[in-house]
């Protein structure tokens, strides 16, 4: 029971919030309340002739009652939503707009029962209106007790009431009951709003907290996954690198040996008469030009030659032509915008991945035509290589050899790698640009 008479504990800040709050619900709802207790003073005019056809005297005091009540209602309804003053001061308005209701009513009480206290008895519940107003415990005292205060006096101000008359002291006790229940009521549905009030304000500030917090750990998340893909990327411009001295190494240093290994052999074969003699050189000499072709494919595997010699739209273009000789189908490449220079790391990794792709196709497909297309946009370049033939099926990407190969080397320069069947296959490759060694 403590909790629902005790509000719960507000910093100043907060209490200064729900205060405004309060604030702006009562000049937001009293406008319309007060049009709807104008215009319902109105409406009800008729039935007076009716409740009370024997009497000319009550039919007079309800009708200046309601034709006053529908002035002040009205009134105070329009004022407060365009004055700045009245919305700031909203609790006053309404309680002097309530006050005056009540003053109005009690004179009503005495004009229509010319005197009689059995009217008064009509007013006992009038202060519970308090609880209408969103009010803390000591203003809301003072306000319920101005209401049974105006409802009384304006009763008693009437020229035929009097205070000695028989009754009057029992309808103020009804009254002054009332009062305090409107104070109970209206408290405890203030400190329900207010903890209602409260709890959303919370609430929404640890939302904010919270998503201000997952900004952030998503900024953080954002940040780390870019290092990664740097460092990936770094890591396989060092591969690239690694691979492209290594082959050179091999190229300058294996590759010469063999070739100098491979004159000494012919010399060795021209001098020399003894059948014997020359067939070991002839046979050394096979194994020479074998140990060749494989240095030839590691060096290939390692970085192909024609982007040593080439620029890489060059290279594809080439690779096009070769595949279209050797394949006999329509292969096309086609170049959308500048390029540049690129790393070799990504230039190798779009290289090997337009040869896989070709090559699917070629094996897999059963298609006519492809088109290789390398198109340059800012910040990112993107492969695309399409075919008219079967199109490739959903379990078989990135389970296979080639395509799994395709997406690792796309992932690990921070790109993206997409299979789509549409009348074909069309694989397409988006690499960031990383303009650097």
């Amino acid at each position: 029971m403590r909790d629902w008479l005790v509000g719960p504990a507000v910093s100043a800040a907060e209490a200064e919030d729900f205060a405004a709050h309060t604030r702006e619900l009562t000049a937001r709802l009293w406008p319309g309340l007060g049009f709807v207790i104008g215009f319902a003073a109105l409406l009800w005019w008729p039935v007076d002739r009716l409740v009370y056809a024997e009497s000319a005297t009550i039919q007079g005091a309800f009708a200046d009652f309601r034709i006053r009540i529908f002035i002040v209602d009205v009134t105070v309804s329009l004022v407060m939503p365009w004055s700045a003053f009245a919305r700031r001061h909203a609790h006053f308005f309404a309680a002097l707009a309530a006050i005056s209701n009540l003053l109005l009513a009690g004179w009503l009480l005495g004009a229509a029962g010319q005197g009689d206290v059995q009217w008064l008895y009509y007013a006992f519940m009038t202060p519970v209106f308090s609880v209408l107003l969103v009010l803390p415990l000591r203003i809301r005292v003072w306000v319920a007790s101005a209401f049974t205060t105006a409802i009384f006096a304006a009763w008693l101000a009437h020229p035929l009431t009097r205070w000695s008359d028989e009754g009057v002291a029992a309808g103020l006790s009804y009254l002054v009951f009332c009062t305090g229940l409107g104070i109970f009521i209206g408290h405890l549905l203030y400190v329900q709003v207010q903890r209602s009030f409260l709890l959303a304000r919370r609430v929404d500030r640890q939302r904010l907290e919270l998503e201000t917090l997952a900004a952030r750990l998503e900024e953080r998340v954002s940040e780390q996954t870019e290092v990664i893909r740097d460092l990936s990327a770094r890591a396989q411009e060092i591969r690239a690198e690694q691979r492209l001295e290594i082959g050179r190494e091999l190229h300058d240093g294996l590759g010469q040996e063999l070739t100098s290994m491979r004159l000494l052999v012919d010399l060795g074969v021209r001098i020399h008469d003894d059948p014997e003699v020359v067939d070991a050189f002839s046979s050394l000499g096979e194994q020479i030009l074998r140990i060749q072709g494989s240095l030839r494919q590691v060096l290939e595997s390692l970085r192909p030659q024609l982007l040593e010699e080439r620029s890489l739209v060059e290279s594809l273009a080439i690779l096009t032509g070769e595949l279209e000789r050797r394949s006999g189908l329509e292969c096309r490449f086609v170049r959308d915008g500048p390029l540049g220079d690129l790393p070799s790391a990504q230039s190798l990794a779009l290289y090997r991945i337009a040869q896989e792709g070709l090559t699917n196709a070629i094996r897999h497909a059963r298609a006519h035509r492809l088109e290789l297309r390398l198109e340059a946009r800012p910040g990112e370049v993107t492969l695309e290589v399409r075919d008219d033939g079967m199109g490739i099926a959903a379990e078989h990407v990135g389970h296979g050899f080639g395509t799994r190969g395709i997406s690792e080397r796309t992932l690990a320069l921070g790109g993206r790698a997409t299979w789509e069947v549409d009348g074909g296959t069309c694989l397409t490759v988006t690499l960031p640009i990383r303009r650097g060694p």
